[in-house]
Order: C-alpha cells, then sequence, then structure tokens
C-alpha cells in the first residue's frame, strides 16, 4: 500500500477543511440549547404548525424558517451586520466548548 492510499484510509470520513467548510464543521458540532417561550409564542409556534400541517414542521423548523425569512428581509448593510455578529457568535460557542473539552 503507497503513502497515497494510507493517506485516503486515514481521511475517510473526515470533511476537507477550509474556511468556508471549517465553518459549517463548527456550525454542526454546537449542542442544541433550550429556549424559554412566553405562552403567546408558544401558542402562534403551534397555530403555524396547523397551517402549515401540509408540510410536516416541527416547532424548530417553523422557528427557524421565520428566522431565515427575517434574514433574508434584511437590507445589504443590516445583512453584514448580521453576518459579522453571527460569526462571532459561533465562535464564543466553540471557544466555550473547547475550553470546556468537548469541541
Amino acid at each position: 500500500m503507497g503513502l497515497l492510499d494510507e493517506t485516503k484510509k486515514k481521511r475517510v470520513g473526515k470533511k476537507h477543511e477550509n474556511p468556508l467548510a471549517n465553518h459549517n464543521i463548527k456550525k454542526e458540532k454546537l449542542p442544541v440549547t433550550s429556549l424559554r417561550l412566553d405562552g403567546d409564542t408558544h401558542a402562534k409556534i403551534l397555530a403555524l404548525k396547523n397551517v402549515v400541517a401540509k408540510r410536516n414542521l416541527n416547532n424548530m423548523q417553523i422557528i427557524t424558517e421565520a428566522i431565515d425569512n427575517m434574514i433574508e428581509d434584511l437590507d445589504e448593510e443590516s445583512l453584514e451586520v448580521f453576518d459579522k455578529y453571527y460569526r462571532i457568535n459561533i465562535e464564543e460557542k466553540v471557544d466555550v466548548l473547547k475550553r470546556k473539552g468537548e469541541y
């Protein structure tokens, strides 16, 4: 077995590492968090769930879609600010996980 074969064997299942892939890898490794909602907001989510029942969405998918729609509606300047803070937040969460030895 040649060196290339050994290297390929070691890399099986590992993702290609580049700055964009690394960001996605970081997002995938973040643990799920809990979010406390007031009763009114929870009722709205459940109502939306019934309205879009054909799509078979869970609560998280409804929230994610709503947030994604809000992000799409941002103007270019606001989107740049959002992206900046979003990346900072991801890095902070990864740093916390690294300090805990969970990343």
